[in-house]
């Protein structure tokens, strides 16, 4: 998903990029706009997680309404069409500091802020568990196998395993 993460919360297109594994070239190209009953409530994503060519899952964070909004975006044909799925009511963190990580897995989305971890439910947007360290870096993203949370730590590359 090709978008500025410099942009709070504006009534732009996004797009979506598909890369052809053989030749690294542009396979297709989307662009998408969603809103939340009107177009007056602009959801633009920062974040995404792409299960396959035909289904994923975006977060948005609601900093007005302090929520996390959880969308399941499903495409049919050329059409990309957002389900807004759950939400949770939480900023997370306290220090403003953006999304730095999100997944899905096993019917959970985890996101990732510095040194935090958050399971939550995907369906009914509550909080599973709330994973703390201290690593005193930034996390570049996020990844779950098998139940366990991994996180690649910023600066220089390291995996850290949450337990």
């Amino acid at each position: 998903m090709a978008n500025s993460n410099a942009e709070a919360n504006p009534a732009k297109s996004e797009e979506i990029l598909q890369i052809s594994r053989k030749n690294y070239q542009i396979k297709n190209l989307w662009t998408i706009k969603v809103w939340n009953r009107s177009e007056y409530y602009p959801r633009y994503f920062h974040n995404a997680y792409f299960v396959n060519s035909h289904l994923m899952y975006a977060v948005f964070h609601n900093a007005t309404k302090a929520t996390y909004e959880y969308w399941r975006l499903t495409r049919q044909g050329n059409t990309w069409i957002p389900t807004e799925i759950s939400a949770t009511q939480s900023n997370f963190v306290k220090n403003n500091s953006p999304l730095q990580g999100f997944t899905y897995a096993n019917g959970n989305f985890y996101l990732a802020f510095n040194d935090n971890v958050f399971a939550v439910n995907a369906e009914s947007g509550r909080v599973l568990k709330h994973y703390h360290f201290h690593t005193l870096r930034e996390s570049e993203g996020i990844a779950v196998k098998n139940g366990t949370p991994y996180v690649e730590l910023a600066r220089r590359p390291e995996l850290l395993e949450i337990k």
